[in-house]
């Protein structure tokens, strides 16, 4: 059994909704295979964040970040200072960490990065079909035993079938046809940032 660690600060934009996210992840995260921590919301401090790191093996985090950090300053949950204390999988469902903190797994034959090396950006119209995305696109990490490697792939397979949903089923979502391409255009674009770093064959 690991245990894993969910981060979801909140805040503004499409961070309110990574909430959602990680919350549907980990009820679909079979108690009989983790053991699970959650922080969310005003719960997702530092100190909370720290402590938690020493006695899980993974992070699954999802909202604002940086190319070093995890977390919307001054709050920042996960650093080049504590990153060393995940012994497993981060996923950082936010932007740009996975050109600085993921390169800290480049090379590792035990831990495994998965993230974005650059901008993302979420389409916030409701229903969110985007957040839908990142729901199916991690299940199997966390639900079926999938490789980090295979986790990247399926992630990236929803936000593309999730891009063309946006401009095929535009009217279910009631956004106009230049809502519908930006939508597309955002998710697509962040295909093209996802990363898989370290041990990717292994899962969490």
């Amino acid at each position: 059994m690991a245990d894993l660690l969910f981060v979801a600060p909140g805040g503004s934009g499409a961070a309110a909704f990574l909430v959602t996210a990680s919350s549907t992840l980990q009820s679909r995260t079979p108690s009989a295979s983790h053991a699970i921590t959650a922080l969310h919301l005003n719960a997702a401090t530092r100190a909370a964040v720290d402590a938690a790191i020493r006695s899980n093996e993974s992070l699954l985090y999802f909202g604002h970040a940086e190319r070093d950090e995890l977390g919307d300053a001054p709050d920042i949950v996960v650093d080049l200072t504590n990153v060393g204390g995940v012994s497993g999988v981060i996923v950082a469902m936010g932007c740009h960490s996975a050109a600085g903190l993921g390169a800290t797994f480049h090379g590792s034959t035990q831990r495994a990065y998965l993230g974005f090396d650059d901008l993302i950006r979420i389409p916030v119209f409701a229903p969110n079909r985007a957040i839908e995305a990142f729901e199916d696109g991690l299940t199997p990490l966390v639900a079926q035993a999938a490789s980090v490697a295979d986790a990247r792939d399926a992630l990236d397979a929803e936000l593309i079938a999730a891009a063309g949903d946006y401009l095929r089923l535009r009217r279910r979502y009631g956004i106009t046809d230049s809502e519908a391409l930006d939508a597309r255009d955002m998710l697509r674009s962040d295909t093209l940032a996802l990363v898989a770093s370290g041990a990717t064959a292994r899962s969490l």
